[in-house]
């Protein structure tokens, strides 16, 4: 039975990554990048498994994300075919909205290869952010969403919650940008959508966390009604923050409420 690893990377350098993904990636193998290269993996792998190459290259800038993704998983099984132990580097976390680690397992299943797909945690952009929110994601309540998946089910958005809203630097896109997704990103869509929901000056924020030792934190600071104007600033690494609202008074729930008072 072959083992494919995916293991998370972490967001801001190699440093990130767990004492398990260390031992993991050592005893591969081969180790296969996706991602870019996240600062200081390099010397990591020279020193503990030279074995590996980063693929990242063939995720190509204004191409269609679905050609994208097939030249890369024709590059896994290529892998997988040739090695028994695999690991794969994924930048920041593996299930943190990384489509390439979804799609592996239904990649190894239409493919008939018998082999275990074992995820790694690594820190994600969701860690960093509530580090840089000092936000408690169970105080209030926080819900992650798709920003495209929000607008093309018409989700419902219950607003006494903290939302990140992930990918605004694709609404609506189906070719890769990441050079210049501000030109790109259709955010009329998603401010129709959060119109629905909150009133035009409802605060909202879009974050960049820090991606490398060197990089700051970015907070462009706007209302609903800034929307467009704030998505100016997008990168592909950038999430939107809104915060939430207390709810109204006639949604407490007063025999609960009585319970916990007394």
């Amino acid at each position: 039975m072959k083992k494919i690893n995916i293991v998370g990377g972490g967001l801001r350098s190699a440093n990130q990554m767990t004492l398990e993904a260390i031992s993991i990636i050592r005893s591969s193998s081969f180790v296969l990048v996706w991602g870019g290269l996240i600062e200081g993996i390099t010397e990591i792998l020279n020193d503990i498994n030279p074995n590996w190459k980063d693929i990242s290259s063939f995720y190509l800038n204004n191409a269609d994300d679905t050609v994208n993704y097939q030249i890369l998983n024709k590059k896994v099984i290529e892998a997988v075919r040739e090695f028994d132990n695999l690991s794969i580097i994924v930048y920041g976390h593996p299930k943190v909205g990384v489509t390439f680690s979804q799609n592996i397992q239904e990649l190894i299943n239409l493919s008939k290869i018998e082999a275990d797909v074992i995820c790694y945690p690594g820190i994600s952009s969701f860690d960093t952010m509530l580090i840089d929110k000092s936000l408690d994601p169970l105080e209030e309540g926080t819900c992650l969403v798709d920003a495209n998946r929000l607008i093309l089910y018409d989700l419902n958005m219950d607003t006494s919650l903290n939302y990140f809203i992930y990918h605004v630097c694709s609404i609506g896109v189906r070719q890769t940008d990441f050079v210049s997704p501000h030109e790109t990103t259709k955010s009329l869509y998603l401010k129709e959508k959060l119109k629905k929901h909150y009133s035009l000056d409802h605060p909202l924020e879009l974050l960049l966390s820090p991606t490398s030792n060197n990089s700051l934190l970015k907070i462009t600071h706007g209302t609903i009604n800034d929307l467009e104007e704030i998505l100016k600033n997008v990168s592909f690494s950038s999430t939107l923050f809104i915060p939430a609202k207390l709810p109204s008074i006639d949604r407490v729930n007063v025999e609960f409420y009585n319970d916990l008072i007394t």
